[in-house]
């Protein structure tokens, strides 16, 4: 949540590169299994898609985490995440849609 609600307000790399090192440091301390990789990726590509500062990049890199997060969440057999995920992945769908049907902002 920390991660979202911070890159709304700055698209810093020094912060993004903070937000990297505690995922890459809760891994280290939480590893498991090979399915945690999984669940890294996911986390690191969500974060380097968040602080990238434009609309569609945003939605590219959450589809491409979402798409991480299902597997993972098929492998350790979590239907409800499965759905969750799936739900938005739909989500940034139709609002990829909608961004690039909307007009042109005009001042």
């Amino acid at each position: 949540m920390a991660r979202f609600l911070i890159s709304s307000y700055t698209t810093n790399k020094g912060v993004m590169y903070f937000f990297l090192a505690l995922a890459i440091g809760g891994f280290a301390l939480s590893y498991q299994s090979p399915v945690s990789i999984l669940a890294l990726i996911a986390t690191l590509v969500g974060t380097v898609g968040a602080f990238y500062g434009t609309g569609n990049a945003v939605r590219y890199a959450m589809m491409l985490a979402e798409v991480f997060w299902v597997i993972h969440n098929i492998i350790v057999w979590s239907p409800v995440a499965v759905a969750m995920e799936a739900l938005f992945f739909a989500s940034n769908v139709i609002g990829l849609i909608r961004h690039r049907r909307a007009p042109p902002a005009t001042l």
